[in-house]
């Protein structure tokens, strides 16, 4: 069963040398890939080049391209953050689909979910999967749940990301049950919840079906926990 969620950390984790379930044997760039430069405030969730601190849950899997970017691969699974758990966070990335079919997601505030049985959608208690950052930028229909969506409880139905095969700005901010989520600069979407999920959890990326290739870079956080100094 799953672990309780962890205590919200402050300061960044510095990357440790271990293989990550199903997603272990990705292609990875450590000579080539840059070193993660993030902004002033923020830390480098993902180290650039490895898939070190993170793990797959349900199916598929995630992979280091040449390029030094996670892209996904297969269905039914999310690559998730296993070092730390976050309460109020900035989180900012960049992502592109390749194809006008992709479809991903982020998932916040979710319990740790070692063991996890069955594909990432599987669990009738939608709770355990937090909330959703939807990313779908399909032009010919598709999920109607389009990206900058908090999937199923604030819908957004226009395209508003760039064209297939562009890199996207996205940023959601968690402050509380207020998500607030920013798209290549411009806010598209708030919503409050009702105060059932948790206020705390993990972060994750996820792959949603065979053929959507959908690629992630530059993933920075930022704590903003009142209990963080400068926060």
């Amino acid at each position: 069963m799953r672990r309780s969620v962890l205590s919200v950390v402050c300061a960044g984790v510095l990357a440790m040398s271990v293989s990550v379930g199903p997603a272990a044997g990705a292609e990875q760039q450590p000579d080539r890939c840059p070193t993660p430069d993030p902004p002033a405030g923020f830390t480098a969730l993902w180290d650039g080049h490895t898939l070190h601190g993170w793990q797959m849950a349900g199916y598929g899997s995630f992979v280091v391209t040449e390029n030094c970017t996670l892209m996904s691969r297969g269905s039914g699974g999310l690559l998730w953050y296993t070092r730390e758990a976050f309460g109020d966070f900035h989180l900012k990335l960049q992502y592109r689909t390749n194809n006008p079919t992709d479809n991903s997601g982020v998932f916040m505030r979710f319990p740790a979910p070692w063991n996890w049985d069955g594909a990432w959608s599987a669990q009738p208690d939608d709770s355990v999967r937090g909330y959703e950052a939807q990313i779908e930028d399909n032009p010919g229909g598709g999920d109607p749940q389009k990206t900058g969506s908090i999937y199923n409880f604030a819908t957004i139905t226009d395209l508003l990301a760039k064209p297939t095969g562009t890199w996207n700005t996205y940023e959601v901010k968690a402050v509380g049950q207020t998500y607030t989520v920013i798209l290549n600069g411009q806010v598209v979407n708030t919503y409050t919840g009702d105060g059932s999920r948790a206020l705390a959890g993990h972060l994750g990326f996820q792959n949603h079906h065979d053929g959507s290739d959908v690629e992630f870079r530059n993933v920075w956080i930022a704590s903003l926990d009142s209990g963080c100094p400068g926060h």
